[in-house]
């Protein structure tokens, strides 16, 4: 008995000597007060952390400080546990130890009502600054909303070569935790397949790919989906999969499927995406399926190496402009995949585009293509 409460005493004495350290001062919350909206409801928050720098997470504390709470490395997530109605800042690392200086404070959030709240942090964006290349949603002329539509302008089918040949695994069904398109995580039952890919060996075509290097994908459907809808999906997934070039395919190790019709996102600290089933079929209708499933593994390929190296944030401020309205909302996060691939159609199928694209496509990022042929150079499948 003496020895927990002697336990019990130096957890508080530690408990109340860390507190007391990490308060900062109170005029650093004129970026985002405290209100008195919190209740004893506890939730979760998954913070993902894509920026280029450490961030430190602070509760805003009722008296006007900041109570740190954990420091969240760049290109990582972490798991937060409190109350709903509290409110949190993100900030630049403190250096030198010293958490009582003025920082720079990038982003304040509340937990909402969600059951687990997910908190996408790109940090200071103000660094970077972009003309706006504004169009339609499905424009037939450059500059795009999103560059997965250049597909769609190709006077004719893609000539794509495999890039890879696969083996498809059944492996049957499971109850799984996995991420849902409205946030947060559930325990649901999927059917699980796994898409065994090996590279193409080196041909005219495809020189830098290795032989025989393999690649194991794993494919989670929703049980929600159809027995039939289900088989197609696969079908359609593995055909362009295996055309996408395997440089690119290897960096992404699950593929999610949901019922639904509003997600077809990557998750780069994951190495995963998530699709729903009725957008994916939208997609293949509209005839650019394949350009934005190369996105998705363009963000899990790309993005933790290169988004912050410094030889790209050079290429994109020489450029001094961006290909697109989606890489301009987030040009930290979109503009490598959303350069990536216009670059790729210009050094692979330039022949099947229009003379104003190209040209559109070389105005805008020349250098940032001539970073793409220094370190990623595209793979004509």
């Amino acid at each position: 008995m003496k020895e927990a409460l002697l336990k019990i005493t130096l957890y508080l004495l530690v408990l109340i000597s860390c507190t007391s350290s990490v308060l900062v001062n109170a005029a650093s919350s004129s970026q985002c007060e405290w209100s008195n909206h919190s209740s004893a409801i506890k939730k979760q928050v998954i913070i993902y952390n894509q920026s280029r720098e450490e961030v430190d997470l602070n509760w805003i504390h009722p008296n006007g400080g900041d109570v740190y709470m954990m420091l969240i490395p760049s290109m990582e997530s972490r798991t937060l546990s409190s109350y709903k109605g509290h409110q949190f800042r993100l900030a630049n690392k403190i250096k030198n130890g010293n958490r009582n200086e003025n920082r720079n404070i990038h982003r304040c959030f509340r937990i909402d009502d969600a059951d687990i709240q997910k908190i996408d942090y790109y940090g200071d964006t103000r660094k970077l600054s972009f003309s706006d290349l504004g169009s339609d949603f499905d424009s037939s002329k450059p500059p795009f909303k999103g560059t997965v539509y250049i597909q769609k302008l190709a006077t004719d089918r893609l000539p794509l070569t495999r890039s890879s040949t696969s083996q498809l695994k059944n492996l049957g069904s499971l109850n799984k935790t996995l991420r849902q398109p409205s946030g947060g995580e559930a325990n649901m039952l999927v059917q699980r397949f796994e898409l065994v890919l090996t590279s193409a060996k080196n041909n005219a075509n495809n020189p830098q790919s290795k032989a025989n290097k393999t690649h194991s994908l794993s494919i989670l459907v929703a049980s929600t989906i159809d027995d039939e809808a289900t088989d197609k999906l696969i079908s359609t997934l593995r055909s362009m999969v295996e055309h996408i070039p395997f440089n690119i395919v290897e960096y992404t190790k699950q593929i999610e499927v949901h019922s639904g019709n509003d997600t077809f996102t990557a998750n780069p600290l994951s190495s995963s995406f998530l699709l729903t089933q009725e957008l994916t079929e939208e997609f293949k209708h509209r005839g650019y399926l394949f350009s934005a499933l190369f996105h998705e593994f363009l963000h899990n390929a790309l993005d933790k190496k290169y988004a912050y190296h410094d030889e790209w944030l050079a290429a994109q401020n020489a450029d001094g402009n961006l290909i697109s309205q989606h890489a301009a909302k987030a040009p930290y996060s979109e503009d490598l995949a959303e350069s990536y691939w216009p670059y790729f159609m210009l050094r692979c199928f330039k022949n099947v585009l229009s003379a104003g694209t190209v040209s559109t496509i070389e105005k805008n990022i020349s250098n940032r293509s001539a970073f793409f042929d220094k370190f990623i150079p595209a793979i004509c499948t």
